[in-house]
């Protein structure tokens, strides 16, 4: 985490190139969480993300970026029907962002970073009458992989994997559509 944090001082504190950037996300994720709720061992709900970034490209080939995710409300009906599950969450990520240029239009990029993410399972069992919530968040490590294209001099679109590990047990995994356009 230290290194990290120094890495992002030591990129914003640098002079150079400087364009800054601004955009929305939209996408799907899947919550998976391997310890035990409600007599269930692994759980698992997908559904769809949407979010917004912002970030700071200090040379072509590294930047900072700021996003916010919010994982929509899903869930399942396990067990022949007998547990109907719903989850929902969110998280603010800080990344170093280091960018490959393939070309004139297009690059390659990653992340690297801390995600502050908070999740909600609701889990409710009918024939026994019983509902519960239950609450989750932390910060933990987060990474990300992508291709960003140019669709002119202001405008691009990306698409991107993210993964949050939270620990052994819970993980945040998003593929995000990303537009962005750039000061």
């Amino acid at each position: 985490m230290r290194i990290l944090l120094t890495l992002l001082f030591l990129v914003l504190a640098s002079n150079s190139y400087a364009e800054f950037y601004v955009g929305g996300n939209g996408g799907v994720y899947q919550y998976d969480q391997d310890t035990d709720v409600a007599g269930l061992n692994d759980i698992e709900i997908r559904d769809y993300t949407l979010g917004i970034h912002g970030g700071y490209m200090l040379r072509d080939w590294i930047g900072a970026e700021l996003q916010y995710l919010n994982y929509l409300e899903g869930g399942d009906t396990l067990a022949n029907g007998d547990i109907i599950l719903r989850g929902k969450g969110e998280s603010f990520s800080l990344t170093v962002r280091p960018a490959w240029r393939i070309s004139q239009d297009f690059e390659l990029f990653a992340k690297l970073g801390v995600a502050f993410w908070d999740a909600k399972l609701r889990y409710r069992i009918p024939a026994l009458d019983i509902e519960e919530t239950v609450k989750d968040d932390d910060a933990d490590f987060t990474w990300s992989a992508g291709g960003r294209w140019w669709g002119g001099d202001h405008w691009s679109l990306a698409l991107e994997f993210n993964r949050i590990q939270a620990d052994t047990e819970i993980q945040f995994d998003s593929l995000t559509f990303n537009v962005a356009y750039h000061f």
